[in-house]
């Protein structure tokens, strides 16, 4: 009886493990698949292009000029709980962008574009950044300041714009 048991609940732990789906990220791709992913503080985040509907914004990617200079790139699922968010000096060629806002200073953080042209934007980062937060922690609207660090890892973004 007890092999029984034993055995049963070997089974099933192998059957759930094996029915578990790992969310994946994008695929690395330079064919305007208007997809982004990479892992915020370790885990997966996927998100897929923009839309507006009359004007509104939906959730999902940005990637836009601020001036003629800076590239801003930006991501959230639909509940606004994690986003991505980098801006960085953009110059208007190929290869590795380190001079990004809010980055933690000693951490090798990049942006790579690998492609440019056709109203496409693909490319690749690596990024620890450093936020401060204001939060309210009583009625009384007195407010602690804190700082977030967030590490962006294995991130690749594919956009038409």
């Amino acid at each position: 009886m007890k092999k029984i048991i034993l055995l049963s609940a070997i089974a099933l732990l192998i059957l759930t493990t094996i029915s578990c789906e790992k969310e994946e990220l994008p695929e690395a791709t330079q064919i305007g698949a208007n997809t982004l992913g990479c892992k915020i503080n370790g885990k997966p985040f996927t998100c897929t292009r923009k839309l507006t509907t009359q004007g509104i914004p939906i959730p999902g990617i940005d990637i836009e000029y601020q001036g003629d200079t800076i590239l801003r790139v930006s991501a959230h699922d639909i509940n606004n709980t994690r986003y991505v968010y980098f801006s960085f000096e953009y110059d208007g060629g190929l290869g590795k962008y380190y001079d990004i806002e809010d980055v933690v200073k000693g951490t090798n953080s990049y942006v790579e574009i690998t492609r440019f042209s056709d109203n496409i934007i693909s490319g690749h980062f690596e990024i620890t950044i450093r936020r401060r937060e204001v939060i309210i922690i009583d009625e009384e609207n007195h407010v602690k300041n804190d700082t977030l660090i967030t590490k962006y890892t294995e991130g690749r973004f594919d956009v038409k714009l």
